[in-house]
């Protein structure tokens, strides 16, 4: 006997194609298509290795929000990637949930930490005050989103977190502008965040 493996593959809107594969081709194309989730995920464990050790010998908020961000970011990113929820923990729902939460929580920290990193409460506490309220709003959002269908979910989170990179930019250049220390490298790096989220 022989094992083969039947793969369905969409292509295009509603139309899927079948492949059978042997047991060596289906390995060599999940590793091909796997192969950009783990490098990011790789890259994300290292930095959150980096980070933890930093909060550890420097216990800033700063430090803990920007480890708690990488850390919900990586599960979204291996929800997305079918690692979560279908390769593994498989249970029905499991993959979107996880990762409509984990990228809510990721905001959420990742608001308190542009409160924390450009120190907005010295030099626009109005600003401030908006994003960590956002943080606290981002943070109800994702428990509720647990009570809505997973494709409602994902919608809600999805149309969120693009309108949530507007205050965050915002907070980049009205630091830039204030002259605050380590804005400008805060306003490229969240630039990219900023544009994935819109992609």
């Amino acid at each position: 006997t022989q094992l083969y493996y039947l793969r369905i593959v969409p292509s295009g809107s509603m139309n899927y194609s079948l492949h059978l594969n042997t047991p060596q081709a289906q390995f060599e194309s999940n590793f091909r298509e796997d192969l950009p989730y783990l490098l990011t995920g790789g890259l994300l464990i290292g930095l959150l290795i980096f980070n933890a050790g930093q909060f550890f010998l420097t216990r800033q908020r700063t430090q803990l929000y920007y480890m708690l961000t990488l850390a919900f970011v990586l599960v979204a990113v291996f929800s997305a990637a079918g690692f979560i929820g279908m390769q593994y923990f498989a249970l029905p729902g499991l993959q979107l949930r996880l990762e409509v939460l984990a990228i809510l929580l990721a905001y959420g920290f990742a608001l308190l930490f542009t409160c924390h990193f450009l120190e907005t409460e010295n030099h626009a506490p109005l600003l401030d005050l908006l994003l960590r309220s956002l943080a606290g709003l981002t943070f109800v959002i994702a428990v509720l989103s647990l009570s809505l269908s997973a494709n409602m979910a994902s919608l809600v989170t999805y149309l969120y977190i693009a309108l949530l990179t507007i205050p965050i930019i915002y907070a980049g250049v009205r630091a830039v502008i204030a002259g605050a220390p380590l804005a400008r490298l805060y306003l490229v790096a969240r630039s990219g965040l900023a544009l994935t989220a819109c992609i």
